[in-house]
This record gives C-alpha cells, structure tokens and sequence, in this order.
C-alpha cells in the first residue's frame, strides 16, 4: 500500500529531500479507507491504558498527513468495539470498496493465544476471559480480506497486540527500490504496485505478549510522521524505520 502525504512538507527543500519527478495525483492511486480499533478499559480482561490513544493519534496522522478523507475513517473504542461491531465495520468497509480503493485495518488491544494450535484472537470489549467463541480470531479477519468477492486493491492489516504474530506466518518480505535510490526509479516502482491486488499484515510482536505502552506504536506513528518523502510505500516503512528498532 503506497501512502501519499497531502499536506505542506515545507517545499522541495525540506529535510533535505529534492523533488526529482512529480509524483502522481493521490487518485491514480484510488481513495484510501481506515478502520481504527483501540480498546482501554475491558470488563474482564486488565485495563489498559494506551491503545485507545495510539489508535487516535494513528488516524489524525492518516487525516492530517496522508490525505485521508475524514468520512472515510471508521474509528471504534471501549465499549463500542464489541465482537459484534468490529466484525461489523470490517464487512461494512470491505463490502463497499471498489477495485481501486485501499483499506488499513489497525487494532489495538488485548490479544491472546490458544496454546492448542496456536491460532491468533483479538479480545473484543465484550470477550470473556475463557470463551474463545467471544473473541475474534486472527483467520476470521484474513478470510474477510481475502475474500474473492472483496474488490479493494490493497488491504493493510496492521494488529499491536499480544501474541499478534500468530497472524502472519512469515516474516519479513525482501523488499525493493527505496526512495533513497532514486525518485524516479521509486515512483516507477510504486505506480507498478499500485496497479497489482495485494494483502498485507503488520503484527507488533510475535508469539509473546507485548507490553500496554507500545513501542511499535510509537516507532509506527513517528515513522509516518517524519517521513520527507511525497509518497512512502508502506513496507519499506516498517521494513526500515520500525522492525530496526525493535530488534534493538
């Protein structure tokens, strides 16, 4: 998913960076959509006390930064985040995405892990602590966005939670042509991929818990917004500004 910065940078030469090519009209890129989840305060589960703040800052950010049409933000906490209204907004958002549209899914939350066969959950507001039935699995989320019948052209599943990388089974991909390496070269590569279906997944951890004040998180959002460049594809974001860190 390439993200396009709408806002003032401070001209060509801010931070350094030349414009060498004009990037392409946020359109040729389809219309961009977000459905934003943090949950605090659980009625069976420990209180948090960062989730529902990351996933604010999140989507200001994505509104203020990287042209993302307020109306096309759906933002879900505390008690509204129910099992129920999380799967809801999800069908509700993939159900009305055209071919060129582009949806972030980002949760922030507890998560848990079944020790049986290790499948992946998000704890909804209303999940119990015991019935698995009350949370919302990992694969439920990836069959909704791998759906045939799902038009988007790219899906970004972004979880912060415990256990989150039960998720995705692979690590990280090998990338390619970095904005370093030439403007052109790098927006070439970009219109390439914009024109190609793709299915992300970004998990904060792997198969442990993670603390309650994120340092994906925050890694995450200084990350989108530091960024110099006009336009920035997701996975050379996280692949060079995020997972460096964390590994530290």
């Amino acid at each position: 998913m390439a993200l396009l910065g709408a806002c003032d940078r401070g001209g060509d030469d801010a931070r350094g960076q030349q414009a060498i090519v004009e990037p392409p009209e946020p359109t040729a890129f389809g219309d961009y959509h977000a459905l934003i989840i943090g949950i605090n305060d659980y009625p069976y589960w420990p209180t948090l006390r960062f989730a529902e703040g990351d996933a604010a800052d999140l989507a200001q950010i994505l509104v203020s930064e990287y042209n993302f049409a307020p109306a096309n933000i759906t933002q879900v906490s505390g008690a509204d985040a129910t099992r129920s209204e999380v799967l809801s907004h999800l069908r509700r958002k993939l159900e009305n995405l055209d071919d060129d549209d582009n949806l972030l899914v980002f949760y922030a939350g507890h998560g848990q892990l079944d020790p049986l066969t290790e499948s992946g959950f998000w704890i909804p507001y209303d999940g119990q602590l015991t019935d698995e039935s009350s949370w919302i699995r990992f694969t439920t989320i990836t069959e909704y966005a791998t759906a045939q019948n799902v038009k988007a052209k790219s899906i970004l599943i972004v979880t912060d939670s415990c256990y989150g990388g039960a998720i995705a089974r692979s690590g990280p991909t090998p990338g390619h042509s970095a904005p370093d390496d030439g403007l052109e070269r790098y927006m070439s590569t970009l219109n390439d991929l914009a024109a190609k279906r793709s299915r992300q997944v970004v998990a904060s951890g792997g198969y442990e818990q993670v603390p309650d004040r994120s340092h994906f998180a925050e890694l995450l959002k200084n990350a989108l917004h530091n960024n110099s460049f006009d336009m920035i594809d997701v996975e050379y974001l996280f692949y060079t500004e995020v997972y460096p860190e964390l590994r530290r």
